[in-house]
């Protein structure tokens, strides 16, 4: 196009959504809900399960897709990945009863989650 058809505004969906900044201060404000998630429903059942001496388990990751509505209710909220239910259960609670701040737009929400066991070997 010609530089008199182009459009240098920012487009309606972008300034009526949350910035980065303001989703990333609740996704930290929340990583201890995930913690707890992760210790309450994966270290626990797969320490058990372990023989003594086994090595840790491993990373599990996830992917989480929501939308945040104007009221900054999370809605269409997706957790998959490969690991149990639980854990995906615990985390889909956890993020929908997250609030963000209220914006004109909705926002889609799309992030990697990565749990790690946090052992101490000696």
């Amino acid at each position: 196009p010609s530089e008199a058809a182009r459009d240098d505004t920012p487009s309606t969906a972008l300034v009526n959504t949350l910035s980065a900044d303001e989703l990333s201060k609740v996704l930290q404000a929340h990583d201890r809900d995930l913690q707890r998630c992760y210790e309450d429903h994966v270290v626990n059942e797969l320490m058990k399960q372990q023989p003594s001496g086994a090595p840790p388990p491993g990373p599990m990751r996830l992917a989480i897709d929501f939308e945040v509505n104007p009221t900054g209710a999370v809605q269409r909220l997706v957790v998959r990945g490969e690991t149990n239910d639980a854990l995906k259960r615990c985390v889909n609670d956890a993020i929908a009863s997250w609030r963000f701040p209220t914006t004109p737009g909705t926002t889609e929400v799309h992030f990697p989650l990565v749990f790690q066991p946090n052992v101490v070997q000696r």
